[in-house]
């Protein structure tokens, strides 16, 4: 989960939140 958070985190230009909402889809 960490690693796929950093990687969204890093590939998608989206504050955290979206990240996390993302993150959550996935």
């Amino acid at each position: 989960m960490d690693k796929k958070f950093r990687e969204n985190n890093i590939q998608i230009p989206f504050p955290q939140r979206d990240v996390h909402l993302i993150q959550n889809k996935d």
